[in-house]
Parts: C-alpha cells; structure tokens; sequence
C-alpha cells in the first residue's frame, strides 16, 4: 500500500464567483463543473464510477477536520467548500453546511463516431501584481505572499472565444519586469 493522502481540495468563495448562498441549488451545478474537472481524468486511478463528497460553509468559520488525509483545515468563509472522495473520514468541528455528494464515471468518452480521440486545450490566463523589492527573486516572493484579490486578472486576448471554467493552476511561472518610474 502506498503512503499517498487522499485527495482534499478546498476552494474559497471567489472560486465560483460570488455564489448567492441563497440558492443550493446553483451551488451544486457550480460544484459539479469542479468535480468533474478534477476527478473524472484521474489518469487510471479508477476505473469504476465512484462517488465524491462536496460540503459548502454556510457561515464562516467553517472548520473540518480530515484525520487520515490533511488534517484540520479551519476558518473557511461562507461559499467556500471542500471537495473529496466519499469513503474520506471527516468530522465537521464547527459550522453550518450543505452537503452534496457526485458520481464520476472516471475516463468518459463524449460523442457517437467509430473513431476516438484525445482533444488537448490550452487555457491562457495572465495575472499582474505590482511590488516593490531589491530583485527580482525578492518580487516573486512578495507577490506569491498576495491574496488573490489583490492580482490583476487580465481579460482575454480580443477576438478570441471566451468560455467561463473552473482551472487548476501551477503556481511558479513567474516572469518579472523591473519598473522604471
């Protein structure tokens, strides 16, 4: 048996920008597309459906703990959620919370032809934060301490498709530019 943890993946509210906690029901649809995304290409893991677990604060402070996988994880805001494989101990230590569980049919084939294949898109995001230091290796250190909020989401490129989705980002492919004012 290997030692790997369970998979646990905690979002924050402006992961499904702005939910209106009024209504569940969005908030499930909202969950689903992350799921999907994250466990269904599970690269062989499995191979037979299996089901996943959502719990979404409905409060702040909503706290969590995962004894056999990453432990506590505290203090999440209303809208915020946590996402796992059902079968995953857990006990709610504080808060109020819906709870949602998913089937994923690991490895799903979409369409009707007799030939199948793999389609690989590229998504283009760019994100600028300003920042004083003394080099450029002190600017990516303290930009990568910044909240989220605190970035410059640039909109895509004109003339291209836009199409809204939940992504999965490495976080290390800084490139810096020193200002000259």
């Amino acid at each position: 048996m290997d030692n790997k943890k369970p998979l646990v993946i905690v979002t924050n509210i402006n992961t499904f920008g702005g939910l209106n906690l009024e209504h569940p029901l969005d908030i499930e649809k909202k969950i689903n597309q992350t799921v999907l995304a994250k466990f269904m290409y599970n690269r062989g893991e499995d191979k037979d459906p299996f089901y996943v677990k959502a719990l979404v604060a409905r409060e702040n402070f909503f706290t969590v703990d995962f004894p056999e996988a990453v432990g506590p994880v505290r203090d999440l805001c209303a809208g915020a959620s946590i996402i796992f494989k059902r079968g995953i101990k857990f006990e709610v230590l504080n808060g109020k919370f819906w709870e949602f569980a998913f089937l994923v049919e690991p490895n799903k084939k979409f369409g009707k032809g007799s030939k199948a294949y793999k389609v690989l898109y590229k998504v283009e995001e760019h994100f600028e934060i300003d920042v004083m230091a003394d080099s450029e290796e002190e600017a990516i250190k303290t930009a990568n301490k910044q909240d989220m909020c605190c970035w410059n989401h640039h909109e895509p490129s004109t003339g291209k498709k836009v199409r809204p989705i939940t992504s999965f980002v490495v976080w290390d492919n800084f490139k810096v530019t020193e200002i000259n004012e």
